[in-house]
């Protein structure tokens, strides 16, 4: 009796570690490859091809994000030009754009909503970009700079 026990409390604790493993290394089910120092495109991050004028991009930053202000500062590295599409590593915002172009990072900053995933801390942004046929973009962030990047382009 005493080793059925012993048996299934190793089993239990061996399914924790591979579930506490799994969120760490997959937090959005999804394999995320440690993006390239000079990537300026995401064509090998993609992770669904298959939804017409949608790609969704999962990969992994260096950086590390503790708080909203990070993560401003990291969209502020990859602010889109005029000359970005939907598959390069730049972010066109322009739900938060004013008349003249530029991003009212404010609107940005109070727009991040914060929720978790067990333990892990995940900073999501919904917004759209510039084109006007844009259905939306969704961007999260974990902590430690897994990202989940949701781009749609339109119809």
């Amino acid at each position: 009796m005493k080793t059925l026990k012993r048996l299934l409390l190793v089993f239990v604790i061996a399914i924790l570690a591979f579930i506490l493993i799994y969120i760490e290394l997959f937090p959005f089910g999804y394999e995320a490859k440690e993006i390239l120092v000079n990537t300026s495109r995401l064509d090998n991050y993609s992770v669904s091809e298959n939804i017409p004028n949608t790609t969704i991009y999962s990969y992994k930053v260096k950086d590390k994000f503790n708080n909203k202000t990070e993560v401003i500062n990291f969209l502020k590295r990859y602010e889109a030009s005029e000359d970005s599409d939907m598959y390069s590593l730049a972010f066109d915002l322009g739900s938060f754009k004013d008349k003249e172009g530029n991003v009212i990072w404010e609107d940005v900053y109070n727009s991040i909503t914060v929720k978790y995933k067990l333990w892990k801390k995940i900073y999501t942004l919904d917004y759209k970009t510039s084109n006007i046929e844009c259905n939306g973009n969704i961007l999260s962030i974990t902590r430690n700079g897994y990202i989940l990047d949701y781009r749609s382009a339109g119809k």
